[in-house]
């Protein structure tokens, strides 16, 4: 699952880095749409990285998956703050 989550959204997102790096596009209304893609694969892979952490802590037990999913969250949880401030248009939503 984490093989196939990190090839889907690296094959997504190739195609926008090269995009983003043509001097030639240097439309904003564009590049907002771009950044828009960039954003939902990054979202698609960490939530397919969680769920995969959460199905290899399952050969342990529940216990073991419950403490990998919360420390996941828990990791997961300031960065994704600490992303929304560079996001455009995110910002105000972190000080309320």
């Amino acid at each position: 699952m984490w093989i196939v989550g990190r090839t889907i959204t690296k094959v997504t997102n190739m195609p926008i880095y090269h995009w983003v790096a043509d001097p030639k596009n240097n439309d904003p209304e564009e590049l907002r749409k771009q950044r828009r893609k960039l954003q939902l694969a990054n979202r698609a892979r960490a939530w397919l990285t969680l769920g995969s952490a959460a199905l290899m802590a399952c050969q342990f037990g529940v216990v073991e998956v419950v403490l990998t999913t919360a420390a996941a969250g828990i990791i997961a949880f300031p960065l994704l703050l600490l992303a929304r401030r560079y996001t455009p248009g995110t910002a105000g939503a972190i000080s309320g």
